[in-house]
């Protein structure tokens, strides 16, 4: 049986199409990520703009298209922090009903992160285990602390890549001021996480900055995620990365091997975000999960429908 979903996020939209297997796991046929930024211009007023919602309409029609050819099933088309926090998001959704015959699930962020560490605890390396799971994503970051068997705290934050750099980081080359906002900021929001730094924990990352930085750090071409699944990067690459693309402006990072460009402006933001998140669990390292949120939720669909 081959199932599909598309999920709409904050700066991509993705689409997985899987063939359930015997055991009720499942194979990827096919992956596909737009980065679209539905959320373009968002966040200062918290409405979606009309050229961002034909973009987003065109590519989930495109979606519906290749779907159709696959004959696979469709079984969700879901949207994350975007359609979250957007005022208008009723009126995109009616659209999509309209002109593509899908409902759209907006999910919460607790269900967000269940996915994320879904995705993620196939790096998990023994079933008691401890692993912190973070996914940083354009509007909002997931993080998860538990086990292969159990989740003992999940929290979903308002920071995100996108979300990040429209308030605070608009200019080409950022400036020390703006980096020191944005680090206020997301410092602000992980001071009302429990402290977890005392337990001994992996951590695990997922989204768009943290495979975008795992490209980087393995000079591989980021549209190619099988390279960097299981991968470990030290915390001191991390810093050496953002302190790199920090230095220069949009236009040279979109010319930096492994970054795709059309993530050039926002990745700085995002990758504070790893930082902070690295200095609050003091962490010496991040192991990379190329699979996020959309092959978790595809992986709860069959436990469920098996």
């Amino acid at each position: 049986m081959k199932y599909a979903a598309i999920e709409i996020g904050t700066n991509s939209t993705k689409m997985i199409i899987v063939q359930k297997d015997a055991s009720n796991s499942f194979s990827v046929l096919h992956k596909s990520t737009t980065v679209n930024r539905l959320s373009r211009n968002m966040f200062e007023n918290c409405m979606l703009q009309q050229e961002a919602l034909n973009s987003g309409m065109n590519i989930i029609r495109s979606y519906m298209k290749d779907i159709e050819a696959s004959k696979a099933e469709l079984v969700s088309v879901f949207s994350t922090s975007v359609l979250r926090d957007a005022n208008n998001s009723s009126l995109f959704m009616a659209e999509v009903k309209k002109q593509c015959g899908c409902d759209i699930d907006v999910i919460s962020g607790n269900q967000e992160a269940f996915y994320a560490y879904k995705a993620a605890s196939g790096l998990m390396e023994s079933e008691h285990e401890k692993s912190i799971v973070v996914d940083i994503g354009g509007g909002s970051t997931e993080i998860i602390y538990g086990d292969k068997r159990n989740i003992d705290h999940r929290i979903s934050l308002d920071i995100g890549a996108v979300r990040l750099t429209q308030l605070y980081c608009k200019s080409d080359r950022l400036a020390n001021e703006q980096i020191c906002q944005v680090t206020k900021n997301i410092r602000g929001e992980l001071d009302e996480l429990p402290d977890m730094a005392h337990k001994k924990a992996i951590l695990i990352g997922t989204g768009g900055t943290i495979k975008t930085m795992a490209t980087v750090f393995s000079n591989s071409d980021y549209s190619d995620e099988s390279k960097i699944h299981g991968l470990v990067v030290p915390g001191s690459a991390v810093n050496d990365i953002f302190h790199e693309l920090a230095n220069m402006d949009v236009e040279a990072r979109k010319a930096v091997k492994g970054l795709d460009p059309k993530r050039a402006d926002v990745i700085i933001a995002g990758l504070q975000i790893l930082q902070e998140v690295m200095r609050k669990f003091k962490a010496s390292q991040i192991k990379i999960s190329s699979a996020g949120v959309l092959e978790g939720f595809m992986e709860q669909y069959i436990s469920l429908h098996s």
